[in-house]
């Protein structure tokens, strides 16, 4: 048996995060979770991740875009962003390297769709 990959959902929404941790457990991932900016930093210090989620609703403007910086883009490492249409944060976040985006509201459907198109393997 191989061991799990690791993926950071930084998302303040249970909803959102649960949705998707379910979609990455089916296929053999672990999901941490970070719900604020400071436990994302940290989280994202201390680890690395071929997988980052970042919830740009949490941030006003283009803050998030600082953290998709923190996160990627790496070699084997893709960022997901999800930002309401007309965001602001969304095309800083595409421009600091964020590989993909899907809108709100969040499905694990579209999450997985975007996912699809990575390189990352088991998915």
């Amino acid at each position: 048996m191989r061991p799990r990959t690791k993926a950071l959902l930084i998302c303040a929404r249970d909803k959102d995060r649960q949705a998707l941790r379910r979609e990455l457990e089916a296929r053999g991932w672990t999901a941490e979770e970070a719900t604020t900016e400071e436990q994302a930093k940290t989280a994202l210090d201390e680890n690395q991740y071929p997988l980052v989620f970042l919830d740009l609703r949490m941030f006003k403007g283009v803050g998030g875009a600082e953290l998709v910086r923190k996160a990627g883009p790496r070699p084997g490492r893709t960022v997901v962003v999800v930002a309401p249409e007309g965001h602001a944060g969304a095309r800083a976040a595409q421009r600091a390297g964020a590989q993909g985006a899907i809108p709100d509201p969040v499905t694990g459907e579209a999450f997985m769709e975007v996912l699809a198109r990575s390189s990352l393997p088991g998915l």
